[in-house]
C-alpha cells in the first residue's frame, strides 16, 4: 500500500483515510471478482458468431464481443461518474465559499456584539463612579 504521509487512526483525519482505504480495498476486491467472472464467461463462451454492424456483417469471435461491450459500458460509466464528480466538485466550491462568507458574517457579528458589550460597560461604569463620587 502507498502511504500518503497520514498516520491511519491518528486524529479524525487519520481515521477518515482508514476508512478511505477500506473502501478503496473492497472496490478493488469487488473490481477482480468481476473481471475473474468475465473472464471466465467469455472463455465458455468462445465460438465465432456473426455481428451485425448496419451495413455489414462480420464474423467476430464471442470472446471479443463480450470484452469490447464491457469495455463500452464502463467507459460510458466512468464519463458519466466523471461528469457527476465535476458538477458535485463545483457544488463543493460553491459551498466552501458559502461557509466562508457566512464565518466571515459571524466573527463580525461576534465583534459587533462584543463592542456593544464593551460600550454598555462602559457606560455603566461611569454611572457607578457618578454614584461614588457624589
Amino acid at each position: 500500500m502507498v502511504d500518503c504521509g497520514h498516520d491511519a487512526g491518528v486524529g479524525p483525519e487519520g481515521d477518515l483515510f482508514g476508512r478511505v482505504r477500506e473502501v478503496m480495498r473492497w472496490k478493488v476486491l469487488w473490481g477482480a471478482i468481476f473481471a475473474v467472472l468475465v473472464a471466465v464467461f467469455t472463455l465458455v463462451n468462445a465460438q465465432p458468431v456473426t455481428v451485425n454492424l448496419i451495413v455489414r456483417r462480420v464474423d467476430v469471435n464471442l470472446v471479443l464481443v463480450i470484452l469490447g461491450s464491457v469495455l463500452i459500458g464502463m467507459v460510458l460509466m466512468a464519463a458519466l461518474w466523471s461528469m457527476r464528480a465535476w458538477r458535485l466538485r463545483g457544488e463543493r466550491l460553491e459551498l466552501q465559499k458559502r461557509v466562508a462568507e457566512l464565518e466571515a458574517e459571524l466573527e463580525w457579528l461576534r465583534a459587533a456584539a462584543a463592542a456593544a458589550g464593551d460600550g454598555a460597560n462602559d457606560s455603566e461604569q461611569r454611572e457607578g463612579d457618578g454614584a461614588l463620587g457624589s
